[in-house]
């Protein structure tokens, strides 16, 4: 019983960490100082310059997703199990 809990709290936990670190509306309300955007809104000034460097850009992107990657590599296992488990019925 707390096996499965734990790996629906850490489920729970990432997927809402996933949702906060990806937000983009809410500190583009928000935010009005240029030096505390995040980093998804640093990469969108970046891309409406004048003459955007398709490069930097892209490369700007994979560091942002960076953390999530490997938030995702180490609770693979959590995932995995907590798939199974949804999946598994109770047949006695």
């Amino acid at each position: 019983m707390r096996a499965g809990f734990l790996i629906k709290f850490f489920k729970i936990i990432s997927f809402s960490n996933n949702g906060v670190w990806n937000d983009f509306l809410g500190p583009l309300l928000y935010l009005n100082d240029e030096s505390l955007y995040t980093l998804q809104l640093g990469l969108q000034v970046f891309k409406e310059q004048s003459s955007t460097r398709w490069n930097y850009l892209m490369a700007g992107s994979l560091l942002v997703l960076m953390p999530v990657i490997i938030l995702f590599f180490f609770f693979q296992k959590y995932f995995i199990q907590g798939s199974n488990i949804l999946g598994q019925t109770d047949e006695k």
